[in-house]
């Protein structure tokens, strides 16, 4: 798949099947809050799904076998990972959520792409990962696409 203009389904790996996966779970992550906006309000939809993932989470590990150490809470870059993490675990859902009761459904599921964008400049900033002119096309198109769906008609 790398430096493809278009993905290939042939060549995809186990990393590019699970992201597709993960985008299909997303959309219905996307369609369960409009169905239940109306019943539960946005701190108890994000606890409900946090329970349910942390629940999975654990159950997934047991079956395949992995172990737990109270041990690795010694180390800091655990703690500051899991930090981060339970961080991000908590207001990620809890803003999502929000968005859509506040949001056109598709208007904020255009404004998501932005995760491509973000995740590009962070890989770019933090990993040094390299950005070439079909990253950035992308991020351009993008940009330009989510910028031509919602703008105002002209008069």
């Amino acid at each position: 798949v790398g430096g493809s203009w278009l993905p290939v389904p042939a060549n995809f790996g186990l990393g590019e099947r699970y992201v597709l996966v993960s985008a299909v779970f997303e959309a219905v992550w996307f369609i369960g809050i409009k169905f239940i906006e109306k019943k539960l309000n946005s701190r108890e939809l994000t606890f409900i799904s946090l329970a349910i993932a942390g629940l999975t989470c654990f159950v997934i590990s047991q079956l395949m076998g992995e172990s737990f150490s109270l041990s690795a809470f010694s180390n800091w870059r655990v703690l500051v990972g899991l930090s981060f993490g339970t961080l991000s675990n908590i207001w990620v859902p809890l803003f999502t959520v929000f968005a859509f009761k506040h949001l056109d459904e598709v208007f904020a599921t255009q404004l998501f792409l932005f995760e491509n964008i973000f995740a590009l400049v962070i890989g770019w900033m933090f990993y040094g990962e390299k950005v070439g002119l079909l990253a950035l096309a992308g991020a351009a198109a993008v940009i330009s696409s989510v910028y031509l769906m919602n703008k105002p008609p002209s008069t």
